[in-house]
């Protein structure tokens, strides 16, 4: 049971099934047996395109790799999820402007993600990820990349997100 709002890190050695456990909440994985209850909706009972709807509209996913789309600006990138919504992109770039600029990028909006460093591509997926507004934060190893100095950064930023969502991070 998580609660609605916090940071929740989820640690142990490799292949114990943290990254599992992340998909089954996300909705990834949908082989199991038992029930996972979010907002007392059972995940196993939701149709293909109902979990894909979970998904979209309850969470954002922040990854090691980050998975940003290469030769397309920072701005581009954090406004992608509103393109997947169907949203006028357009509506949406003072909100990705106001996200660049609470994590330090506000003048990076234009640049192609290829140019920045490892660092800066995760702010990018941490504003991407907040873009729809997600109630959940899933972060795998968001910090597994980056320098120690980037890390603490990057743990800061995550911290300051789960004052109003739940965050949780293997």
């Amino acid at each position: 049971c998580f609660p609605n709002k916090g940071l929740v890190c989820l640690l142990g050695e490799s292949g114990c099934g943290k990254t599992t456990l992340m998909n089954l909440i996300a909705g990834l994985d949908t082989e199991y047996s038992g029930e996972i209850l979010v907002d007392n909706v059972k995940l196993n009972t939701l149709s293909e395109n109902d979990l894909c709807n979970y998904r979209k509209d309850y969470t954002g996913f922040i990854f090691q790799d980050y998975h940003l789309l290469s030769g397309y600006s920072v701005i581009e990138n954090v406004v992608y999820p509103s393109a997947l919504k169907g949203d006028k992109v357009q509506d949406d770039i003072p909100q990705a402007k106001e996200l660049l600029h609470k994590i330090g990028l506000s003048d990076k909006t234009e640049e192609k993600v290829q140019n920045l460093s490892g660092g800066q591509k995760q702010r990018v997926a941490i504003a991407r990820a907040l873009m729809k507004d997600p109630k959940m934060i899933l972060a795998d190893e968001p910090t597994g990349a980056l320098d120690r100095r980037t890390s603490t950064e990057i743990m800061e930023i995550l911290k300051e997100i789960s004052k109003t969502k739940l965050v949780i991070v293997i």
